[in-house]
C-alpha cells in the first residue's frame, strides 16, 4: 500500500509507540490525526499533585502523600499493579469496554488512559529533606548543585 501525502492517517493510542509513530510520520510530511481513549488522572488528584508541586517535601501534607501510596502492595511475588498517585485509573475502565480475552498481555488488557501504560513505568525518587539531611557531609545546596552540573 502506497500511502500519499494528502491522506490523513490515524493513529491509535498515545503512549510511547503512538506518539512515535505519529512524529515520524508528521516528519515525513502525513497530516496525522492521534485518536486516545482519553482516560485521565482523577481532576481532584491532579490537582494535589499540582498543589504539591510548588510546595517544598517538608511541607507536604504528610496524610496526603500516604494516599498516594495506598493501595500499593509489594511482596516477594513482586506488585501486582502500580498505582499513580493511588489512583487506578490507566486499568479501570479496558476490562468493560475491551471483553475479549484474547485482547489480554499476560494479566494486562488494553488501557485507554491518556499516554497509556508508560503512566506506570518507570519508578520515582522524591527529594530529600532537610531532616532527611542531617548529618551529612554536605547541604542538599550543594547536591542541587552536582545534580544541575550532572544535568548539564
Amino acid at each position: 500500500m502506497q500511502i500519499q501525502e494528502s491522506d490523513e492517517l490515524l493513529v491509535v493510542g498515545s503512549g510511547p509507540a503512538g506518539i512515535s509513530a505519529a512524529s515520524a510520520l508528521v516528519e515525513k510530511g502525513h497530516r496525522v490525526t492521534l485518536l486516545d481513549g482519553g482516560v485521565d488522572l482523577e481532576k481532584d488528584v491532579a490537582e494535589t499533585v499540582r498543589l504539591l508541586s510548588h510546595q517544598a517535601p517538608e511541607h507536604w501534607d504528610a496524610a496526603q502523600i500516604q494516599r498516594f501510596k495506598e493501595p500499593f502492595v509489594a511482596s516477594p511475588k513482586g506488585v501486582p499493579f502500580k498505582y499513580l498517585y493511588g489512583s487506578d485509573f490507566v486499568y479501570r475502565t479496558s476490562k468493560s469496554l475491551f471483553p475479549y480475552q484474547g485482547w489480554q498481555i499476560g494479566q494486562f488488557s488494553p488501557t485507554l488512559s491518556v499516554a497509556g501504560f508508560s503512566n506506570v513505568w518507570g519508578s520515582a525518587v522524591l527529594p530529600f529533606t532537610a531532616r532527611e539531611a542531617q548529618g551529612w557531609p554536605f547541604s542538599l545546596g550543594a547536591l542541587f548543585i552536582v545534580n544541575l552540573n550532572l544535568l548539564g
